[in-house]
């Protein structure tokens, strides 16, 4: 797989929380469709099990009404506060870094592209040190 990077916008940047028992919210009929409370969505949106919390997760919410669709998907287009950092290449993946980096550099010059591997003692992915690449050496 592939791993984007951004440099976030701090006031962008939720904190996760995580908790011991799933959330039960109440939801309540209304106008011929089911409804949450918007603090309750919240709550859902940014809740996670506790079992996660080593990922020391953020989030970035964003309404659909304010971002482009692409087919079924959609995107919050980038700016001054959400900018292309990183693209890591996961173990498994097998585009080339070459392509990608020219690609990703096209439109992307400050953002670096590696190459991923699993680390040597623990459950983790570390960047794969010969393909990360100093800004000033890119140029």
């Amino acid at each position: 797989g592939v791993c984007l990077g951004f440099n976030l916008a701090r006031e962008l940047a939720r904190k996760v929380t995580y908790i011991r028992a799933r959330l039960e919210p109440e939801v309540h009929p209304k106008r011929g469709s089911w409804t949450i409370d918007e603090t309750v969505e919240e709550r859902l949106l940014l809740t996670k099990s506790r079992e996660w919390c080593y990922e020391r997760e953020r989030r970035m919410l964003v309404e659909l009404r304010s971002a482009q669709k692409h087919g079924d998907l959609y995107f919050r287009p980038f700016d001054r506060r959400l900018q292309l950092a990183e693209v890591i290449l996961g173990p498994l993946c097998d585009l080339p870094l070459a392509g990608v980096r020219d690609l990703v550099r096209a439109r992307y010059p400050n953002a670096t592209v590696f190459e991923s591997r699993p680390a040597d003692k623990w459950f983790s992915i570390v960047p794969e040190e010969e393909t990360v690449l100093r800004i000033d050496a890119i140029a």
